[in-house]
């Protein structure tokens, strides 16, 4: 049975500036995607 990992990418919506701006899209895409890749492509 293959070994399973948990990744947790901290992601607050309450910046003071631009509320949620981890949910606004930057190059057609919600900039938490570009984390959430990153981590399912790492490989670990």
């Amino acid at each position: 049975m293959p070994e399973r990992m948990l990744c947790a990418i901290p992601a607050r919506g309450g910046s003071k500036r631009l509320a949620r701006k981890n949910l606004l899209p930057l190059a057609g895409k919600p900039m938490l995607v570009y984390s959430i890749e990153a981590a399912r492509d790492s490989g670990l």
